[in-house]
């Protein structure tokens, strides 16, 4: 579980624990198959409070002979004048996530939902000769699967490049010259960089006709110039021939 940003262990007794700041308890638990091989896994919340502060995290678990593995990171979360997490749900792939996030361009009350509703679907993957789990979106055109705002700021950079899923070139988003409109760069629309710094997670723009905006945003990773699969791309095409942006 992530607290402050920052992986912490908690141990917990008979579903409760606490410390000198936070009260912690396990709420409800989803149980789905994450990964695809016909056996139920599971998807964990757990409440922090802190006097009027409150969180709700949703950590994925997967089943494996040796035991269950937690999946690094987390799917989703609440907080109390943040975001809120309606519903985490069974799916075909995965579990279905319903959410609503602030907005930095809307001003919302505390009390009431934010005004950008999200669904979708998470599982987990693992790519071969790779031991780590990896929450992804297998919805649509995939994704990263943890909690990621689409709304960042930064500069467009128009371009087509490969994304991925996850932080491993296997996990390569299936777009094409046309679906790729671009991403958002910049030190605020960085989500997070690998400790190795090959990989970047941040917003990708999509092209999307059924979308008012006439695309849609997914977060995804991309690698950095440290990585051997870093490239400029091509530039992306207006409908008069012309580089986009």
């Amino acid at each position: 579980m992530a607290l402050d940003g920052k992986p912490s262990k908690i141990r917990l007794e008979n579903s409760k624990a606490s410390d000198e700041f936070n009260s912690y308890e396990l709420g409800k638990i989803v149980y789905a198959d994450l990964d695809g091989d016909g056996v139920d896994d599971a998807v964990a919340s757990f409440i922090s409070t802190s006097g009027n502060a409150y969180w709700e995290h949703f950590v994925a678990w997967v089943a494996t002979e040796e035991g269950p593995v937690q999946v690094p990171g987390e799917i989703a979360y609440s907080h109390n004048c943040g975001s809120t997490v309606a519903s985490v749900v069974p799916a075909t792939q995965g579990v279905k996530v319903t959410e609503y996030l602030r907005s930095d361009f809307q001003n919302t009350a505390c009390a009431e939902n934010g005004p950008l509703e999200q669904v979708r679907t998470v599982g987990v993957k693992q790519y071969s000769g790779d031991d780590q789990y990896y929450l992804v979106r297998t919805d649509g055109l995939g994704g990263d699967g943890g909690y990621c705002h689409p709304e960042a700021n930064g500069d467009t950079i128009s371009v087509s490049i490969p994304v991925y899923s996850a932080p491993n070139a296997k996990s390569e988003m299936p777009l094409d010259d046309q679906e790729m409109m671009g991403y958002l760069a910049g030190p605020e629309a960085m989500e997070k960089v690998t400790d190795d710094g090959q990989w970047m997670l941040g917003t990708v723009l999509i092209r999307d006709g059924q979308a008012v905006s006439g695309m849609q945003t997914r977060c995804a990773w991309m690698p950095t110039m440290k990585n051997p699969l870093h490239t400029d791309g091509e530039a992306v095409l207006g409908e008069n021939g012309q580089p986009a942006g």
